[in-house]
């Protein structure tokens, strides 16, 4: 699994949701997944809200640095699990199938996006998950375990 961390630009279809306007730069986490052929199984693309990496004293490392990329993303993730264990969770499941030709086989796309909030409402992050070469997944969502498991 490979892991790491860069400061982008929000992008605008996400801006309003994290409450900044487009332009603005936030710090993001990525995750890939890879099976044995090098193929990415899963890329998980965790978009932190500003206000939150502002507030949140345990974040306080990446703020600091420009260029986060080597930074030990450990702080966040910790972050992230405690305040999905604490706060509330909601996930959107999004598949599409399309035909690239008539002769094709059908190929499919399947994303989650991954919305994490306080426990007073408040945005803390946006996951955005792709799987572009599943062909089956079961999602099991347990509130009693942070995150969920995908098989």
């Amino acid at each position: 699994m490979q892991s790491w961390l860069a400061r982008v630009t929000v992008p605008p279809s996400l801006a309003a949701l994290l409450g900044v306007r487009g332009g603005e730069r936030t710090l993001v986490h990525h995750r890939r997944e890879r099976g044995p052929a090098g193929q990415t199984l899963q890329h998980a693309v965790t978009y932190v809200c500003p206000r939150a990496l502002a507030e949140e004293p345990g974040l306080a490392g990446y703020r600091r640095t420009a260029a986060v990329r080597d930074e030990d993303p450990g702080p966040l993730d910790r972050w992230l699990d405690r305040a999905a264990r604490e706060g509330r969770v909601a996930e959107t499941i999004t598949m599409t199938l399309s035909h690239r030709q008539a002769s094709a086989a059908a190929a499919g796309g399947l994303s989650v996006r991954r919305t994490l909030h306080d426990d007073a409402g408040r945005l803390l992050a946006v996951t955005d998950l792709s799987f572009p070469t599943w062909d089956r997944l079961t999602f099991h969502r347990d509130r009693a375990v942070s995150g969920f498991q995908v098989s």
